[in-house]
């Protein structure tokens, strides 16, 4: 309905889209991180859509926006457990010490906001940058946000070391994280396989143990990642497909990711062995090299 559409150009807020034409690694800083990152979901959402209306704002310019904050956030904002912000703000470079410092680190909602943008640009351009960035914020950050026995969930991931984390209470705590908390661990199956609009290629984006049954793909992932260093993927149902399997960075002697991608017409109880070098490796916390974190292919120590 293009009431809906026009409606919701007029609130994309101008300022975040026309700083954001270029990765703008200033502009940012101080900002409330987590009432930003739904904005850029939205302009790419509005971008996607297909329409002939003109608005004040084009398509490339709605979607260019959202894939500079995503560079910005990503590449010179986030930590080792693919997390963002102290105090729920975006970081000034020179006052990075506080990701140390600063006991309310990384915030849970954020993660998960920027987990929703990166599928949502994984749709317009399968990169491997995409699916390096969600394996990295899914494993070290979502998975650790939920307490085993009590059923708490995180709000702040404090990246002090030797501090402690904090959970949430029944009926005590209800954090904005612990109701996106509840929705993060439903998602788990979300992304571990997509398939491009032609339908003609399926990637294999996460190795997590799975069955995917569509209409066109049928494939069933075994392993004990990240405990070892291999998946195995069988093909249950057969056809003429592209198979894409990434190849992160974290294994990449180039440290680049990208997918392997192989044609052909696929049989039924096909199966292909994939191998998953680790190795011990350091990440610097951003603009502050004094403090590193360990990883171990791409597993936060």
């Amino acid at each position: 309905d293009e009431r809906y559409l026009t409606a919701a150009h007029r609130y994309a807020h101008r300022t975040m889209i026309e700083n954001m034409q270029t990765v703008n690694t200033e502009f940012l800083s101080n900002k409330h991180a987590n009432t930003q990152v739904p904005k850029y979901i939205g302009f790419l959402r509005l971008a996607q859509q297909k329409y002939n209306t003109k608005f004040h704002f084009s398509n490339t310019q709605l979607s260019k926006s959202a894939r500079n904050f995503w560079t910005d956030v990503v590449e010179n904002r986030t930590v080792a457990l693919g997390g963002n912000s102290v105090n729920e703000h975006f970081v000034q470079h020179s006052n990075s010490h506080h990701h140390i410092t600063m006991t309310d680190g990384p915030e849970s909602c954020n993660t998960n906001n920027m987990l929703k943008l990166t599928e949502d640009l994984f749709a317009d351009e399968a990169s491997g940058k995409y699916g390096d960035f969600y394996e990295m914020a899914m494993f070290n950050h979502i998975l650790s946000t939920q307490h085993p026995e009590t059923g708490g969930y995180v709000y702040f991931t404090s990246l002090r070391p030797q501090h402690y984390r904090m959970y949430s209470q029944v009926n005590q705590g209800m954090w904005c994280c612990v109701g996106t908390g509840m929705e993060n661990h439903s998602k788990y199956g979300h992304f571990i396989y997509t398939h491009s609009e032609d339908n003609d290629t399926l990637y294999v984006n996460l190795f997590i143990p799975s069955e995917l049954n569509a209409d066109k793909f049928g494939i069933r992932q075994e392993n004990q990642f990240p405990y070892e260093q291999k998946t195995k993927l069988t093909i249950t149902k057969g056809g003429n497909f592209t198979l894409a399997i990434p190849k992160p960075a974290w294994a990449s002697a180039d440290g680049k990711a990208s997918y392997v991608c192989q044609t052909k017409k696929w049989e039924k109880g096909e199966t292909i062995d994939f191998d998953l070098p680790m190795e011990i490796r350091y990440e610097e916390c951003p603009d502050y090299t004094g403090y590193i974190a360990f990883k171990y292919g791409p597993i936060l120590l």
